[in-house]
């Protein structure tokens, strides 16, 4: 959170002379001059000026020299020129912001890049002129944040502000994210390297250039995450795998841009989708498909099993618990125990509990039991095996 008003003051008779030119500043020393506004009449009395910031995250006068504000990268900040009574005319110069220079006792400038700048405040009046000089230093911000310019992110190897000016990336994604691909390995301790290329293939072409193997925070609560992003179960992939390989589900930082195993996942045309699925698999269950993950070789995540259905192809899928107090929310789908005749008949690993329950085809013997959303198909084995189907 940035701090409220923090201010700080450079006071003299005849004023704190020009802005110097501060080490490693993000734009050429020419920049830095200080321009002459209209001078005052010369009146008698003391004029000083001072430099106020709002919208910093930390703001300190090192040595009793020109105050500093610190910020993440873009750092707005609204400035606040304090002078005596009296003044009227002010002029900023703000090295590598925009604008880069104000007329106004309290402009808002905004810093796109990291960076050191030094700024400067001319006032005059009645009683002559007076200047300030302050420091603005931008930070580059970490894996996870929002960005609009590579240059923002953390100076490492490969970190890249994906969604920059592609314009294809949807909801909470669409201001940026500060990431690195990771294919293979390559993320730094407290991230993970997780899998988002699952089913891609239906993206446009100019809209999947997130679907890749990213760096993403690790988490433990929504808290830890930007606005926006949620802690959510994510496929990160085992160090040295592909994107496509081994992965396991961790905690991490993402947003909710791709559905959970057990999410509904049809279309606005009522087709399966996968492409909407963080696991990359929509089923045919329920009114409205089932978002999923296979799970012959690799794991589910919580709270979701591993289940083979009879129907082919028999391959197993992740199907997701469900009681009382977590209902299926879907009308085709009710909470079952495995096993059962027909079709929908399943099974899961006999490590599950005794009398746990699973949002499987709901259990039907006429299609008022499955009405008004589906209807009531009784296969071979008998009436009492019957499911309801959209």
């Amino acid at each position: 959170m940035r701090s409220a008003l923090a201010v700080a003051c450079c006071a003299a008779l005849a004023g704190c002379g020009r802005a110097a030119p501060v080490e490693d500043a993000a734009v050429p020393a020419d920049d830095l001059a200080v321009p002459t506004p209209p001078a005052g009449d010369g009146g008698a009395g003391a004029i000083f000026a001072g430099v106020a910031f709002s919208g910093c995250d930390d703001v300190e006068q090192p040595d009793g020299g020109p105050p500093r504000c610190t910020g993440s990268a873009p750092l707005s900040l609204t400035l606040v020129a304090l002078g005596p009574d009296g003044v009227t005319s002010w002029y900023w110069t703000l090295p590598g912001a925009s604008p880069s220079s104000s007329p106004h006792p309290t402009p808002t400038a905004t810093w796109p890049l990291p960076g050191r700048y030094g700024i400067s405040l001319v006032v005059g009046g009645p009683q002559g002129q007076a200047s300030a000089a302050a420091e603005v230093r931008v930070l580059a911000v970490g894996t996870g944040a929002a960005c609009s310019d590579d240059r923002q992110c953390a100076v490492d190897a490969g970190a890249r502000c994906l969604c920059e000016g592609d314009g294809g990336c949807p909801g909470a994604l669409a201001p940026g994210l500060c990431t690195r691909d990771c294919t293979g390995g390559g993320c730094a301790p407290g991230e993970l390297c997780v899998d988002l290329s699952r089913a891609a293939s239906g993206d446009p072409p100019d809209g999947g250039s997130w679907r890749r193997a990213i760096c993403l925070p690790a988490c433990a609560v929504d808290a830890d995450c930007r606005a926006g992003f949620a802690c959510r179960d994510l496929p990160a992939l085992a160090t040295g795998e592909p994107a496509g390989g081994r992965y396991e589900w961790r905690p991490g930082c993402f947003a909710p841009v791709l559905a959970a195993d057990g999410a509904p996942c049809v279309d606005a045309a009522g087709r399966l989708a996968p492409t909407g699925c963080l696991g990359g698999l929509c089923v045919a269950l329920g009114a409205r498909g089932l978002c999923s993950s296979p799970c012959d070789s690799l794991p589910c995540p919580s709270p979701t099993v591993c289940a083979t259905f009879a129907f082919a192809p028999a391959r197993p899928f992740c199907l997701p618990r469900c009681d009382a107090q977590h209902p299926c929310g879907d009308p085709l789908l009710a909470c079952s125990l495995p096993g059962g005749p027909g079709a929908y008949g399943f099974t899961v690993p006999t490590s599950e509990p005794i009398g746990a329950t699973y949002c499987a085809p709901r259990r039907c013997a006429a299609d008022s039991d499955c009405a008004p959303a589906g209807h009531c198909a009784v296969p071979d084995a008998g009436p009492d095996a019957g499911s309801c189907t959209p």
